[in-house]
């Protein structure tokens, strides 16, 4: 505990932007009502990144064969949206303020995540749970700010604060499994991400949580056995009952329940349509209109944000990362997100060989986000860009 304590100025200022990072939109919905596309975090992040310290370690990251495909993606985007046009930029949001929030600040953030995981794994592991833990509770006690959205009670923060409960969760998995958290801190948070998502009634967090949990009781069992297999039998038994109970008893079940109400024709075969309905919910327009925008421009799109506008009378943007790819960055933006997350799967399972250690705990953590995108658009979020730089480190770490 002595080692967290003794820091070096460079490294206060990088982990102080970390957190001041993360709680960006707790502090601007609620303190300063201002600044949504975070130049005051874009400005210290690159001031952080570019002291002589941290410069090296910069460059070598970006360097990193999936962070190479990632780049690709972002640059790809940048480019595709600036040559379609942004229709969404209004007196509401500038086109210099759209690519600060869906380009620049991801992906210095992501980058700057990595950088804090390679000077001290540990301490930055620590930072980012307190900032996260202050993220749950800041944006569950705010209940001024709380409103009703199709018939659930919602912070202003949106599904990203039940998203954050996921990814808090993880974060207290990885620390848990490495000797970093005690049992009873870690069941404590587990609670309040609990607690977080049950209140918001999010599905897609509910059913990210679950795989989550899942990665971690595989991880803690180890190597398998009879008896450990029995035991996993045994939790996959009561996750079965407790899942039922939620579904007759919750919010959240009643939202699955009410999914079924949405009667849209995606495929013919009418089980797997029903299906669809249930597990897409209100989502399921979007993947229908968004097949009808990628068939008008299938190979580049129409650009981000642009669906907004595309179709008159749409509310949000396309709340799903594979048809918001499809349809705004066309062909090649969907198959290089595909590409990042096919070889970042190879390595995770190149490193569980090399070190010869059993981490579940990562793939279910990138299997979590392939299923989180199913019903968001998760291409900018904060949430998955420390999950992601979780995943990274881990990979491409030499320990």
């Amino acid at each position: 505990m002595n080692s967290l304590t003794k820091i070096s100025i460079e490294e206060f200022l990088l982990y102080f932007t970390i957190a001041i990072s993360i709680l960006w939109d707790p502090i601007r919905h609620f303190l300063i009502p201002t600044d949504g596309a975070g130049r005051t975090v874009i400005v210290c992040s690159l001031v952080t990144l570019c002291n002589r310290k941290y410069f090296s370690t910069t460059i070598n990251i970006l360097k990193y064969p999936s962070l190479i495909i990632w780049t690709i993606l972002v640059l790809y985007s940048l480019i595709n949206s600036l040559y379609k046009g942004f229709w969404g930029a209004n007196e509401n949001m500038t086109l210099w303020g759209l690519l600060r929030a869906l380009y620049f600040r991801p992906f210095i953030f992501l980058t700057l995540l990595i950088v804090g995981l390679r000077e001290n794994r540990v301490k930055c592991l620590y930072v980012i749970l307190i900032a996260s833990f202050l993220y749950l509770c800041w944006g569950s006690l705010n209940l001024h700010s709380w409103t009703v959205d199709s018939g659930r009670q919602m912070s202003s923060l949106g599904n990203s604060l039940p998203l954050f409960a996921v990814t808090s969760f993880f974060i207290a998995g990885v620390m848990y499994l490495n000797g970093l958290l005690k049992r009873e801190l870690f069941l404590f948070i587990c609670l309040l991400c609990v607690f977080v998502i049950f209140s918001s009634g999010t599905r897609k967090a509910f059913g990210a949580g679950v795989i989550i949990l899942i990665g971690v009781v595989l991880d803690k069992s180890g190597k398998f056995s009879f008896l450990k297999i029995l035991r996993l039998c045994l939790i996959s038994y009561v996750l079965y009952f407790g899942i039922s109970f939620v579904i007759e008893n919750s919010l959240i079940g009643a939202r699955i329940i009410h999914s079924e109400k949405y009667n849209v024709q995606l495929v013919e075969n009418e089980w797997l349509n029903k299906f669809l309905m249930l597990f897409l919910g209100d989502r399921s327009n979007m993947y229908l209109q968004g097949i009808e925008v990628f068939r008008d421009s299938p190979i580049t799109g129409i650009g981000h944000m642009n669906f907004l506008y595309y179709y008159s009378g749409a509310t949000h943007v396309l709340h799903t990362e594979y048809i918001a790819q499809l349809a705004e960055n066309g062909l090649i933006g969907l198959v290089l997100l595909m590409w990042y997350y096919f070889v970042l799967f190879c390595e995770i399972v190149r490193k569980q060989k090399q070190i010869g250690i059993f981490r579940t705990i990562y793939l279910f953590a990138l299997i979590s986000i392939l299923f989180i995108n199913f019903t968001a658009w998760t291409y900018c979020a904060s949430y998955v860009m420390i999950i992601y730089a979780c995943l990274l480190d881990f990979v491409y770490s030499e320990g």
